[in-house]
């Protein structure tokens, strides 16, 4: 039910302490090296030159896509833009509704995918020398889920973690 009233006069530009929060967001948005070797692995024909066009085509996409959203966005809500998009939407709309759904089970989906690397790190960090131990591995991945749960319940909403994952381990595993 928007109508050209709801499109209000935009700033191209803004710069205030939350540009900076955005700026961490945008660099966990590209964080994608970690995924480069499994990348690497299904490819058919590997190569350096196959693996280039594959990571240009991705980011580019990648780009063209927050670049269509992030604009639709700011187009529609201005600066009335909340931290997760679908909050600024009906909560009887159905499509929103899927859309919850599908960032609740993407959120859900790469837990498990992130835990592993998560515990091999930390236990490769404080117990490098060691044999591996079951008791232990159970403990750190007990601990991780501990964790994770917490943050899911205090945390008031996902952006809060982008930025600060951006803001600190992005920008260390980037530069």
């Amino acid at each position: 039910s928007w109508t050209s009233a709801s499109f209000k006069e935009a700033d191209l530009f803004i710069m205030d302490w939350s540009t900076f929060r955005s700026i961490s967001i945008t660099f966990f948005a590209y964080t994608a090296h970690t995924n480069i070797f499994p990348v690497y692995d299904e490819l058919k024909s590997r190569g350096m030159r196959r693996m280039n066009k594959v990571t240009k085509r991705s980011v580019g996409l990648e780009f063209l896509l927050y670049l269509i959203f992030g604009t639709s966005a700011y187009l529609v809500f201005k600066n009335d833009v909340d931290g997760d998009i679908l909050n600024n939407f009906d909560d009887n709309n159905y499509l929103i509704m899927a859309g919850r759904i599908a960032i609740t089970l993407s959120l859900f989906i790469a837990l498990p995918v992130n835990i592993n690397p998560a515990r091999k790190n930390f236990e490769s960090l404080f117990f490098k020398d060691k044999p591996f131990s079951t008791i232990r591995h159970i403990i750190f991945t007990l601990l991780l889920m501990i964790i994770v749960v917490l943050l899911a319940i205090y945390v008031p909403s996902v952006s809060i973690v982008f930025s600060v994952l951006g803001a600190t381990c992005c920008v260390y595993l980037c530069f």
